[in-house]
């Protein structure tokens, strides 16, 4: 729905001062805009692009500068998504800078701002620009006055944006509320470098917040969360300094975390039915299950990032005769790395873990660093065929690998899975990887184990496999 649109719509709707109905609008001369109320047009361009809401003036010259109040959601990316163009770096602070001081609303429903100067940087530019990261902490603050409901920041460049210091953001606040981003639903920063006081602080402040997304952060350390309110979506990734995390939080239903097992602490989290973990907490999951007992049982959704290990084990992981208690768990998904010569069957006992679980799906990566690293032992479980549990699964229906590339470890996975789940629906292959694409591709094509040389390879060599598949089963190649 265009603009025009927009507007004959919200005029069926409103009466003028005289009992009429808008919607009899006058057409001559401007298309009846003149008709229309003020509010009922910053209601319009509120829900349009800042860049559309300030290109409107030639509709009509009296709502000329209505623009600058619309309430909705402002995004800024630095590339235009019809046309495919990027904005350079002055030219982009420069527009943005123009919004935020001519915008003259009392509030913003959001503020969304996507911007990647990589391209332009300097090889060796290790510091943040003076004037970007003033610029930057500007757009912070009138946010933050503006009462914003979702603040997102995705800033790439070749150094992160250091947020600002928490004593000078307090002191630039000038509204009435009892702290600032009062009003605050939703916080997402990607390449922005907060520290704990600053997460803390939003975690303890803002009400109303329920969505918390930090990717990429080197300053965060500890992080406590402590009864927030509405808190139901808690993501914390790819933050290297990240030593510790407790969290009490009744509202939590989704949390996302890499860190150290020792101090991964989840007190009170009666209602988290989705976990996405990574590093050394998958290691204390599926090995220390009694540790995570407390929760694991309620969890409907779990995702294992076994890839993000950044250790070498010299010494292999002795699975454990217990298993993580997963009794409502439907949708189980392990990422992992692997050099090809690795058995998978370990995972089949977390299938047995998980009586009410539908869906399993496993993505496979294969080692880059195998060739010049030697002998290294997978941060799993690593077991024979012979030690693979046994056991009858009645409710897996969905089984999905990604990244195959055609070894028999992939192989003797899937069909352990088929005896396993006589009630299996559809398997699906997917051969897309970019093993394939790296280099150097010829020394590392020397593993036995690895079967195709190229992804037509792998999707002819699927094909033959899932032919064998008992008949009530969909095989999916792609």
């Amino acid at each position: 729905m265009d603009l025009v649109e927009r507007a004959s719509v919200y005029g069926k709707r409103k009466r003028n001062r005289n009992g009429n109905r808008k919607g009899k609008l006058n057409l001559s001369g401007n298309g009846g805009f003149d008709d229309l109320s003020d509010d009922l047009l910053i209601r319009i361009l509120s829900r349009v692009s800042v860049k559309e809401a300030a290109r409107t003036s030639v509709l009509a010259h009296r709502w000329r500068y209505l623009w600058r109040f619309a309430n909705g959601t402002l995004r800024f990316r630095h590339w235009d998504t019809a046309t495919g163009e990027i904005m350079e770096r002055e030219q982009f602070e420069s527009w943005v800078n123009t919004v935020v001081k001519l915008h003259q609303g009392r509030s913003i429903e959001g503020m969304v701002i996507n911007f990647d100067t990589r391209a332009e940087e300097q090889e060796d530019q290790k510091q943040f620009s003076l004037s970007t990261s003033c610029a930057v902490d500007n757009w912070v603050c009138f946010a933050m006055n503006k009462e914003v409901q979702r603040f997102e920041m995705k800033l790439e460049f070749r150094s992160i944006y250091p947020f600002p210091d928490l004593k000078m953001l307090v002191s630039s606040y000038s509204l009435g509320f009892s702290s600032p981003f009062y009003r605050l639903r939703s916080l997402r920063f990607v390449y922005v470098d907060i520290d704990d006081d600053v997460v803390n602080y939003f975690l303890a402040s803002c009400p109303s917040l329920e969505d918390l997304h930090i990717y990429y952060s080197y300053f965060i350390k500890s992080i406590r969360v402590v009864d927030p309110p509405r808190l139901r979506v808690l993501y914390i990734s790819n933050c290297f300094e990240f030593q510790n995390l407790e969290i009490s939080a009744a509202s939590l239903v989704s949390l996302t975390v890499a860190g150290e097992e020792n101090n991964f602490v989840l007190k009170s989290v009666p209602n988290l039915s989705k976990l996405i973990i990574g590093d050394g907490i998958c290691i204390s999951f599926v090995l220390q299950p009694k540790q995570h007992s407390t929760y694991s049982a309620q969890l409907e959704m779990l995702i294992l990032d076994f890839r993000s290990l950044n250790r070498v084990y010299n010494i292999p992981i002795v699975a454990s005769p217990d298993l993580p208690q997963l009794c409502s768990l439907k949708r189980l998904k392990v990422l992992v790395h692997t050099e090809g010569r690795h058995s998978l069957l370990f995972f089949t006992s977390l299938v047995k873990a998980s009586p009410q679980l539908r869906e399993f799906r496993i993505e496979v990566e294969y080692s880059r660093y195998s060739n010049y690293m030697g002998d290294v032992e997978m941060p799993f479980p690593v077991i024979s065929a012979a030690n693979a549990v046994k056991f009858v699964h009645r409710n897996l229906k969905t089984v999905e690998i990604e990244g195959y590339v055609g070894c028999s470890t992939e192989e003797e996975l899937l069909l352990e899975l088929i005896k396993i789940g006589p009630s299996i629906e559809r398997i699906a292959i997917d051969t897309e990887t970019d093993f394939y694409d790296e280099e150097p591709l010829g020394s590392r094509l020397h593993l036995k184990e690895i079967k195709s040389t190229t992804r037509d390879e792998a999707i002819e060599r699927a094909r033959r496999f899932v032919s064998s598949f008992p008949k009530q089963i969909e095989a999916v190649v792609t």
